[in-house]
């Protein structure tokens, strides 16, 4: 990844995380605080070296020296529970951050041309057949009861659909995937994806994300992909599109733990 592509990924998470435009991100080895007593836990960013910490300032005094190995293995959760007994902390997202600045080669000559849909009707319909979790990946709404840590989504990043959607369609019209980005500070198209259960592990998921990605980058956009750590099927998606793991994401909100 170029460093012009680093530093429009950095500009675009500084201003989500609300830094300056040149606060962080651009030195390795550095963090950046965001002391915000309005949100109720902590958001950890790490890109290209350097990390940001975010959250009530009382929360990033205590994590504000932890490595960030911490946030990732559970250090940081344990460290925020000691300081406030009896009320219990969880990590409501933990993500890696990956991104994608180039094309991908043109479909080969005489290879099937997929069919895609952009109906509101035929995207519900891969929906409806999905298990909550996928759903409430795709239909993320900041502060939603729903989505714990939400209020810590970058701006811009969480809509009620995905916006230029598409559905993958096949020869029997059977509605298998859906895919779509949201454009977060006219800088990064963040996606979404996610395959009806009873057409996984086909290659569907590649097809449609590989479309939703083209588009992106004809917009000038750079695409974001924000994986669950404990998703290796996102993770193996994301690495056969060509996406360069560049850092992760970790939420600790108040709550009783679980495990993941």
């Amino acid at each position: 990844m170029d460093a012009h592509t680093a530093a429009v990924i950095g500009l675009a998470w500084s201003r989500g995380l609300s830094l300056s435009d040149d606060a962080a991100f651009s030195r390795a080895g550095e963090r950046a605080l965001v002391r915000d007593d309005a949100l109720s836990g902590l958001e950890f960013v790490e890109l290209f070296g350097a990390s940001a910490l975010r959250g009530p300032g009382r929360l990033v005094d205590v994590a504000a020296q932890l490595p960030s190995a911490a946030f990732l293995d559970g250090t940081a959760v344990a460290a925020v529970a000691e300081d406030q007994p009896g009320t219990g902390t969880r990590t409501a997202a933990r993500e890696r951050l990956a991104f994608r600045d180039h094309y991908a080669p043109a479909i080969a000559p005489g290879a099937a041309v997929p069919v895609v849909s952009r109906s509101a009707h035929d995207a519900a319909r891969v929906l409806d057949a999905s298990p909550a979790d996928d759903r409430r990946d795709i239909l993320r709404t900041p502060g939603a009861v729903a989505a714990p840590g939400a209020e810590h989504d970058p701006p811009e990043s969480a809509p009620p659909h995905p916006a230029q959607p598409c559905t993958l369609v096949l020869d029997d019209e059977s509605r298998v995937a859906l895919a779509g980005y949201t454009a977060v500070h006219h800088l990064l198209a963040d996606l979404r994806v996610v395959t009806a259960p009873g057409f996984r592990r086909r290659g569907h998921a590649r097809t449609i994300v590989d479309i939703a990605v083209g588009e992106a980058l004809d917009s000038g956009l750079i695409c974001q992909a924000r994986i669950r750590v404990e998703s290796t099927a996102a993770a193996a998606l994301a690495d056969s599109l060509g996406f360069t793991d560049s850092g992760s994401r970790v939420v600790i909100v108040p709550g009783r733990a679980y495990d993941h």
